[in-house]
C-alpha cells in the first residue's frame, strides 16, 4: 500500500492542503515531492520483494479535495512515475477511490491504471451500467455493491437484488471483481455477508 495525495492530507491537515491549492501552490508541490522521493523508495523496495500488485490509497485525492486542474498538475505527474515504475517490474497497479471520481476517468485511463477499486452506486450515486459503457474493456472494475448501508441497514432481499444488478450489468465481457466497497467490518452482520456470498455463487455456478 502507498499513498500520495491521502499522504499530504495526514501530514498537513485537510485545510491546509485544500486552501494551499490556491492560497501557496509552490508549497504544495514541495510537499509533494518530499512524499513521492520517500514512497518511491518504499516501491522500488516493494517491487524488488516480487509482488503482483502495487495497491495506491487514493480517498484523499477525488475532486472532493482536488480540482481537476490540480489534479492533472500536482497528481498525475507523480502518479504516472508510479504507474510506470510497477508496469516497467511487470506488476499490476490497483487505485483505491470510492467517490467523485468520474472527472478523472479519462485521466485514469490514460495514466494505465490497471484495477480502479471503489466503485460504488451507493455512496457516490454512480449508474453502473454507464461506468460499465465508458470504462469497460478499459480499466479493470473493483466494486459493484456498497458495504457499510448494505450489510447493516438492507434486508436479505435487497442484498440480493443489488448482488445480482451488479452482476448483471458489470460482469458480461470480464473485467469486473465483484467486492463490498470499501470492505467487509467486523461489526456487520456475518449472516448478511454470506448471503451476499450466498447469492454471487448462484450467479457463477460456483458450489
Amino acid at each position: 500500500w502507498v499513498a500520495l495525495g491521502d499522504a499530504v492530507m495526514w501530514l498537513c491537515g485537510m485545510e491546509r492542503i485544500l486552501y494551499g491549492q490556491m492560497d501557496e501552490p509552490e508549497f504544495i508541490e514541495q510537499v509533494l515531492d518530499v512524499v513521492q522521493e520517500w514512497e518511491l523508495k518504499r516501491i522500488k523496495l516493494l517491487l524488488s520483494a516480487g509482488i503482483d500488485v502495487l495497491v495506491h490509497m487514493a480517498w484523499y485525492e477525488s475532486t472532493d479535495f482536488w480540482t481537476p486542474r490540480n489534479f492533472r498538475k500536482m497528481l498525475r505527474p507523480r502518479l504516472m512515475e508510479r504507474i510506470d515504475l510497477a508496469h516497467a517490474h511487470k506488476a499490476k497497479f490497483r487505485y483505491i477511490i470510492t467517490r467523485s471520481w468520474k472527472p478523472y476517468r479519462r485521466d485514469l485511463v490514460e495514466m494505465g491504471i490497471d484495477c480502479l477499486t471503489g466503485v460504488d452506486p451507493v455512496q457516490d450515486n454512480l449508474d453502473l451500467a454507464e461506468v460499465k459503457g465508458e470504462l469497460d474493456g478499459k480499466i479493470c472494475l473493483m466494486g459493484g455493491v456498497n458495504s457499510a448501508v448494505m450489510f447493516s441497514q438492507w434486508s436479505g432481499d435487497q442484498i440480493r437484488r443489488a448482488t445480482r444488478r451488479a452482476m448483471e450489468i458489470m460482469a458480461p465481457g470480464g473485467g469486473f471483481i465483484l467486492y463490498p466497497v470499501d470492505a467487509i467490518f467486523d461489526n456487520q452482520p456475518w449472516d448478511k455477508v454470506q448471503l451476499f456470498i450466498q447469492e454471487w455463487k448462484s450467479l457463477t455456478g460456483i458450489s
